[in-house]
């Protein structure tokens, strides 16, 4: 018979660290290669297997998120692990729920809509990647968990687990990880995260000082020279008739970049809201005219779109959408972030790409002094059409959509397939 004891065959200093924690709630901020969510997943499993009859739930934002992280790695620790599979009774599930022989579950939930939070009482919750997370949703679990919360993040900002949660040291005990405390971490990711440092000390650059901080040693990001340095993670987009404004805004996807869509709104404390809808390379007018409306998009919603592509504009108005061209005079771009610095930023849970341009989108540096006039033209591909929008919402800055100019243009314009 085998023993708990003796199923895994890793057990990195991780796995060791958050095993010992005896608080209700075990909080691991950690770098690149920390190796904190495989651990906190073989201490999951450890605890089905002490406790019969227990149900944990592992949180994530989408089963897209899941799949790619949490879901994936459990699936690597049960199915290549005889000795682990061995307790399970359906091992070849793909999504779950997982049974334990001894009748305790492991599930996995993605959070993609607020109210998966609630529901019946569990044992044992993880929230994988608590900062895309907001704090509404991880007190509804949390009242709803009985035994033990597991947390985990990448630190590239403070948000509420510092705030709110840590503070009480009475329930909650949090420590860093980072590559050096886990010792299965790839020679060659270990590398890329020790050339962070290298760059920073050659270049100077905030961007790689944060870098090597957070993702290098697993510390909180400090904001220095990030555009955005105060956002707030919301749970849901608030509904149109408790909002000043509502709206979307399109970023074109030149060259490499993606193009995305942000559900927009303006609450009524004059803060603006936003949404991730789409972040996708590839993408061209003709794509967007069939996405709008599975995405909920109605032709009599306002879509404020980035002037730069005109053609994309005039031929999805003829196909009846309401959308023109963003107002960006010179120094709109300056006006523009101090609006939305100065009103307030909300971003809804999940918006997994807004959220990491958030700390990738900086200013430049000279001669080792944030030039806080220019920023880097780079990861604001979420950020550009939010200032778009509040622009047109706050200041009536954008075209009507009457009088946006029609040119002749036809559907073999060079610039609207590159969309």
């Amino acid at each position: 018979m085998l023993s708990i004891a003796d199923i895994w065959d890793k057990k990195s200093s991780v796995y060791y660290k958050h095993k010992s924690i005896t608080k209700k709630i075990a909080i691991a901020q950690g770098g690149g290669q920390a190796g904190k969510t495989i651990a906190i997943l073989q201490v999951i499993i450890d605890y089905a297997l002490e406790n019969p009859k227990s149900i944990t739930t592992v949180f994530g934002m989408t089963y897209d998120h899941l799949e790619r992280g949490a879901l994936r790695q459990f699936k690597e620790l049960v199915d290549y692990n005889d000795k682990v599979k061995y307790f399970f009774e359906n091992p070849e599930s793909v999504r779950g729920p997982f049974k334990l022989k001894n009748k305790s579950i492991i599930e996995f939930i993605a959070l993609d809509k607020p109210s998966k939070a609630l529901g019946a009482k569990r044992d044992v919750s993880f929230l994988n990647e608590a900062n895309e997370i907001s704090y509404q949703t991880y007190r509804n679990i949390s009242l709803r968990t009985t035994k033990r919360i597991h947390i985990d993040y990448n630190p590239i900002a403070e948000f509420w687990v510092h705030t709110k949660v840590l503070p009480f040291k009475n329930e909650a005990y949090g420590y860093i990880a980072n590559f050096t405390h886990n010792e299965f971490a790839p020679p060659e990711a270990v590398e890329e995260l020790k050339g962070y440092l290298i760059k920073w000390k050659e270049t100077g650059s905030p961007y790689w000082r944060n870098q090597w901080l957070t993702m290098g040693l697993g510390e909180t990001g400090i904001p220095e020279g990030v555009v955005f340095p105060h956002v707030t993670v919301i749970e849901k987009f608030p509904e149109k008739r408790d909002l000043k404004n509502f709206g979307y805004a399109v970023d074109w996807g030149f060259s490499q970049d993606p193009t995305t869509l942000i559900r927009c709104g303006v609450n009524l404390k004059g803060e603006f809201i936003g949404q991730e809808i789409i972040y996708e390379t590839g993408l061209n007018a003709y794509s967007l005219d069939e996405l709008f409306p599975k995405y909920g998009v109605l032709k009599t919603d306002p879509i404020i779109a980035d002037s730069a592509n005109p053609d994309a504009i005039d031929w999805l108005q003829k196909k009846g959408w309401n959308i023109f061209p963003a107002d960006k005079p010179p120094g709109s771009l300056k006006s523009g972030i101090e609006l939305l610095n100065k009103s307030g930023i909300n971003i809804v849970q999940g918006s997994e790409n807004f959220l990491q341009e958030r700390a990738k989108y900086v200013y430049k540096t000279r001669l080792g002094v944030i030039d806080k006039d220019e920023p880097i033209d780079a990861w604001n591909h979420c950020f550009d059409p939010s200032r778009y929008f509040m622009r047109w919402a706050v200041h009536n800055k954008g075209v009507n959509p009457k009088k946006a100019p029609r040119g002749k243009r036809t559907f073999g314009n060079v610039n609207l397939f590159g969309v």
